[in-house]
């Protein structure tokens, strides 16, 4: 079991670091493939805070 972290979902989710983006996608695409990857409640957190914060959909 391999635990997926905020960084990861961060760099997935922008494009602006092209090699940052290219490897998180791998990392994201195995985790959904079912490669034994977990995310936590904390992660979760992480990412939605970087992610959403300062936007109007609050």
């Amino acid at each position: 079991m391999k635990f997926l972290d905020s960084n990861v979902l961060i760099y997935a989710a922008e494009d602006t670091q092209a090699d940052k983006f290219a490897r998180a996608c791998d990392i994201v695409e195995a985790a959904v493939c079912g490669n034994g990857f977990v995310i936590s409640a904390q992660v979760l957190n992480e990412w939605f805070i970087e992610e959403f914060s300062g936007t109007a959909c609050l």
